[in-house]
Protein backbone atom coordinates (compact mmCIF):
# COMPACT_ATOMS: atom_id res chain seq x y z
CA UNK A 1 0.00 0.00 0.00
CA UNK A 2 2.89 2.39 0.67
CA UNK A 3 3.49 3.01 -3.05
CA UNK A 4 -0.15 3.41 -4.02
CA UNK A 5 -0.38 7.20 -3.87
CA UNK A 6 2.94 7.98 -5.63
CA UNK A 7 2.25 5.39 -8.31
CA UNK A 8 -1.26 6.78 -8.91
CA UNK A 9 0.18 10.31 -9.21
CA UNK A 10 2.83 9.07 -11.66
CA UNK A 11 0.21 7.33 -13.78
CA UNK A 12 -1.94 10.46 -13.88
CA UNK A 13 1.08 12.49 -15.09
CA UNK A 14 2.21 9.97 -17.73
CA UNK A 15 1.84 11.20 -21.31
CA UNK A 16 2.70 8.18 -23.46
CA UNK A 17 0.40 5.57 -24.99
CA UNK A 18 1.78 2.84 -22.75
CA UNK A 19 2.61 2.93 -19.05
CA UNK A 20 5.17 0.59 -17.52
CA UNK A 21 5.50 0.97 -13.74
CA UNK A 22 8.70 0.00 -11.98
CA UNK A 23 9.49 0.01 -8.27
CA UNK A 24 12.80 1.41 -7.07
CA UNK A 25 13.93 -2.00 -5.87
CA UNK A 26 13.20 -4.12 -8.96
CA UNK A 27 15.03 -4.33 -12.29
CA UNK A 28 13.99 -4.74 -15.93
CA UNK A 29 16.11 -6.67 -18.41
CA UNK A 30 17.36 -4.43 -21.25
CA UNK A 31 14.78 -5.87 -23.69
CA UNK A 32 11.81 -5.87 -21.27
CA UNK A 33 9.91 -2.91 -22.75
CA UNK A 34 10.58 -3.95 -26.34
CA UNK A 35 9.29 -7.49 -25.74
CA UNK A 36 6.18 -6.32 -23.90
CA UNK A 37 5.29 -3.69 -26.47
CA UNK A 38 5.67 -6.18 -29.32
CA UNK A 39 3.49 -8.72 -27.46
CA UNK A 40 0.87 -6.06 -26.69
CA UNK A 41 0.63 -4.98 -30.32
CA UNK A 42 0.52 -8.55 -31.69
CA UNK A 43 -2.12 -9.71 -29.19
CA UNK A 44 -4.06 -6.40 -29.05
CA UNK A 45 -3.87 -6.65 -25.27
CA UNK A 46 -4.49 -3.75 -22.92
CA UNK A 47 -2.23 -5.22 -20.23
CA UNK A 48 0.78 -7.38 -21.04
CA UNK A 49 3.08 -8.87 -18.42
CA UNK A 50 6.00 -11.27 -18.15
CA UNK A 51 7.49 -13.71 -15.68
CA UNK A 52 9.74 -12.38 -12.93
CA UNK A 53 12.79 -14.06 -11.50
CA UNK A 54 12.87 -13.69 -7.72
CA UNK A 55 15.83 -13.10 -5.46
CA UNK A 56 16.16 -12.42 -1.77
CA UNK A 57 18.15 -9.25 -1.46
CA UNK A 58 20.37 -8.69 1.55
CA UNK A 59 22.52 -5.63 1.14
CA UNK A 60 23.40 -5.29 4.83
CA UNK A 61 26.87 -6.79 4.29
CA UNK A 62 27.38 -5.28 0.87
CA UNK A 63 26.83 -8.69 -0.69
CA UNK A 64 25.28 -8.95 -4.12
CA UNK A 65 21.93 -10.76 -4.21
CA UNK A 66 21.88 -14.30 -5.52
CA UNK A 67 19.11 -15.46 -7.84
CA UNK A 68 18.06 -19.02 -7.14
CA UNK A 69 17.60 -20.86 -10.46
CA UNK A 70 13.98 -21.70 -11.18
CA UNK A 71 12.49 -19.24 -8.68
CA UNK A 72 10.00 -17.28 -10.78
CA UNK A 73 6.60 -15.62 -10.56
CA UNK A 74 4.10 -15.48 -13.37
CA UNK A 75 1.01 -17.29 -14.61
CA UNK A 76 -1.92 -16.87 -16.94
CA UNK A 77 -4.56 -15.96 -16.17
CA UNK A 78 -3.14 -13.56 -13.57
CA UNK A 79 -3.62 -14.84 -10.04
CA UNK A 80 -2.71 -13.97 -6.48
CA UNK A 81 1.00 -14.39 -5.85
CA UNK A 82 1.76 -14.74 -9.57
CA UNK A 83 1.34 -11.15 -10.79
CA UNK A 84 3.10 -7.84 -10.18
CA UNK A 85 2.76 -4.55 -12.06
CA UNK A 86 6.56 -4.16 -12.20
CA UNK A 87 6.52 -6.87 -14.88
CA UNK A 88 3.63 -5.27 -16.78
CA UNK A 89 2.85 -2.61 -19.32
CA UNK A 90 -0.66 -1.25 -19.79
CA UNK A 91 -2.37 1.01 -22.29
CA UNK A 92 -2.78 4.60 -21.13
CA UNK A 93 -6.56 4.50 -21.71
CA UNK A 94 -6.69 2.36 -18.54
CA UNK A 95 -5.38 5.23 -16.40
CA UNK A 96 -8.78 5.42 -14.71
CA UNK A 97 -7.95 2.15 -12.91
CA UNK A 98 -6.49 3.27 -9.61
CA UNK A 99 -5.12 1.54 -6.58
CA UNK A 100 -7.67 1.10 -3.80
CA UNK A 101 -5.89 2.00 -0.60
CA UNK A 102 -8.61 0.24 1.38
CA UNK A 103 -7.65 -3.17 -0.01
CA UNK A 104 -5.18 -3.53 2.88
CA UNK A 105 -8.17 -3.73 5.23
CA UNK A 106 -9.09 -6.97 3.45
CA UNK A 107 -5.44 -8.16 3.52
CA UNK A 108 -5.30 -8.02 -0.28
CA UNK A 109 -2.05 -6.64 -1.76
CA UNK A 110 -2.66 -3.50 -3.83
CA UNK A 111 -0.96 -4.88 -6.98
CA UNK A 112 -3.14 -7.97 -6.94
CA UNK A 113 -6.29 -6.00 -6.05
CA UNK A 114 -5.84 -3.73 -9.08
CA UNK A 115 -5.07 -6.64 -11.43
CA UNK A 116 -8.05 -8.62 -10.15
CA UNK A 117 -10.44 -5.70 -10.63
CA UNK A 118 -9.07 -5.06 -14.16
CA UNK A 119 -9.48 -8.75 -15.07
CA UNK A 120 -13.02 -8.82 -13.68
CA UNK A 121 -13.84 -5.65 -15.66
CA UNK A 122 -12.89 -7.41 -18.90
CA UNK A 123 -9.53 -5.77 -19.57
CA UNK A 124 -7.60 -7.82 -22.16
CA UNK A 125 -4.49 -9.35 -20.59
CA UNK A 126 -1.64 -11.09 -22.39
CA UNK A 127 1.11 -13.10 -20.70
CA UNK A 128 4.67 -13.36 -21.97
CA UNK A 129 6.21 -16.46 -20.32
CA UNK A 130 9.77 -15.12 -20.63
CA UNK A 131 11.57 -13.79 -17.54
CA UNK A 132 12.25 -10.11 -18.20
CA UNK A 133 12.22 -8.65 -14.66
CA UNK A 134 14.07 -9.29 -11.41
CA UNK A 135 11.96 -8.93 -8.27
CA UNK A 136 14.03 -8.25 -5.16
CA UNK A 137 12.49 -9.51 -1.92
CA UNK A 138 13.93 -8.29 1.35
CA UNK A 139 14.22 -10.75 4.22
CA UNK A 140 13.54 -8.57 7.22
CA UNK A 141 12.55 -11.37 9.62
CA UNK A 142 15.73 -11.11 11.73
CA UNK A 143 15.32 -7.33 11.93
CA UNK A 144 11.68 -7.66 13.02
CA UNK A 145 12.47 -10.34 15.61
CA UNK A 146 15.25 -8.17 17.11
CA UNK A 147 12.88 -5.21 17.39
CA UNK A 148 10.29 -7.42 19.08
CA UNK A 149 12.84 -8.75 21.60
CA UNK A 150 13.96 -5.18 22.30
CA UNK A 151 10.37 -4.28 23.17
CA UNK A 152 9.85 -7.44 25.22
CA UNK A 153 7.39 -8.95 22.73
CA UNK A 154 7.22 -12.69 22.01
CA UNK A 155 7.75 -14.02 18.43
CA UNK A 156 4.02 -14.77 18.29
CA UNK A 157 3.40 -11.00 18.26
CA UNK A 158 4.35 -10.97 14.58
CA UNK A 159 1.51 -11.27 12.07
CA UNK A 160 3.71 -13.54 9.99
CA UNK A 161 4.49 -15.91 12.86
CA UNK A 162 3.32 -19.46 12.25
Amino acid sequence: MKGSVPRSVGISLAQGRWIAPLSHDDAWDPNHLELLLRAARESRAEVVYSRMRVTTADFTNGAAPVIAPGTTIGAFPPRYGQFGWQSAMFHAHLDFLRYDRNCALASEPNDWNLARRAWEAGVRFHYLPAETVTLFLYDRLAEIEAAQRERGLPPSASAGHS
